[in-house]
């Protein structure tokens, strides 16, 4: 059942000091940009790669994970966070997906071995048996 639920992100309270004397965050201006930014790296990344057939659809998961775009220590760290943690395949699609969201919103062509631990966190499995 966890593997359907691609996010578990964990938020801390602020610090007290810090709401008080009214520390500032990033915007929503600025978040907006990052945003339309990673939007528009996945578009252009995304029309530089044929599509694997008429319909768009892979022919098996080999096939999906491969079309996330990893690169040699992308794919080992995914590889062997899988393993220790155990992930099925919809857990590794899963973080493959993230892990391609964190890599276009850095405008990286390929996913690398801390886009997938990234995501690992965001999954909240880093603590548990990760890489």
């Amino acid at each position: 059942m966890a593997d359907r639920i691609d996010i578990i992100l964990h938020v801390a309270r602020p610090d007290p000091d810090l709401v008080i004397e009214g520390a500032e965050g990033l915007t929503t201006d600025v978040l907006r940009d990052q945003v339309e930014k990673g939007r528009a790296f996945c578009a252009w990344r995304e029309s530089r790669i044929a599509d694997t057939d008429e319909c768009g659809c892979s022919a098996s998961l080999d096939a999906e994970v491969r079309s996330f775009g990893l690169d040699a220590a992308g794919r080992e760290t995914l590889l062997e966070f899988s393993k220790r943690s155990h992930l099925t395949g919809r857990g590794v699609v899963g973080l493959c997906r993230i892990s391609r969201t964190i890599a276009d919103m850095a405008e990286s062509e390929f996913i690398q071995a801390a886009h997938v631990l990234e995501a690992a966190q965001y999954q909240g499995r880093y603590g548990d048996g990760g890489v």
